[in-house]
């Protein structure tokens, strides 16, 4: 038998702990792998039912629901009970003024529902209609159009593809500082239909409710010619 010397001990000694350190290890380290596999694989199964939660209102808490019609332009849209309709007139002079309360260049028709009990951060849902008088497409009308911010980079973030009552719309992630603008946008008639509400919001106490309620208001859009 081998007999080891001290200068052996000092070399062997501390790696034998080392590797029985990681031997020890090993196991934890894969029960926590597999731990946090099996997590992320529910949450990933659990999103677009809850997405899907969200994105209708029960038929119930619409009871008393409103209906905004504009003959004109040839649409309707509900809106919840108390909610103020505000529509924007044509803009006197250059004074400063809230942006739903005139009409500026290129906006023939624009209405403003803004709920009225909640002070905070209250829900506010805007429906523009836009002249298109060379008829462009909605790709070359939003890439003509795009917001952007002082040096002239894009807020845009994300586009999806999306309908407004069975008619392809594009809808867009607006860039908005301390929370999200989403923009809905579609030609229709000769005329480009842009509705706008708040995205993903930190200063909403109330932002899902105010989600639920967005959503169905697209839900009840309809071109009525």
């Amino acid at each position: 038998m081998k007999v080891l010397h001290e200068s052996e001990h000092v070399l062997y000694s501390p790696w034998l702990w080392v590797i029985s350190f990681l031997l020890f290890l090993e196991p934890l380290w894969w029960v926590k792998t597999a731990a946090a596999i099996e997590n992320a694989k529910s949450i990933l199964g659990q999103t677009p039912q809850l997405q899907g939660e969200r994105a209708a209102m029960p038929l119930n808490q619409m009871t008393g629901w409103k209906t905004y019609r504009n003959e004109k332009y040839g649409y309707e849209i509900k809106c919840p009970e108390g909610w103020e309709v505000i529509e924007a007139q044509p803009r006197v002079g250059a004074k400063a003024t809230w942006t739903g309360n005139a009409l500026f260049e290129g906006e023939l028709q624009k209405v403003t529902f803004l709920e009225k009990e909640y002070i905070d951060w209250p829900g506010e849902f805007q429906i523009r209609v836009l002249s298109n008088p060379d008829q462009l497409s909605l790709e070359e009308w939003i890439s003509k159009h795009e917001p952007q911010d002082v040096t002239g980079g894009s807020l845009i973030q994300e586009v999806f593809d999306t309908t407004l009552d069975g008619i392809p719309a594009q809808r867009l992630s607006i860039f908005g500082f301390d929370h999200e603008g989403i923009d809905i946008v579609l030609p229709y008639n000769g005329y480009i239909y842009y509705l706008s509400f708040t995205g993903s919001n930190p200063n909403d106490a109330e932002a899902e409710g105010h989600q639920l309620t967005y959503n169905q208001m697209l839900r009840t859009f309809r071109f009525i010619r």
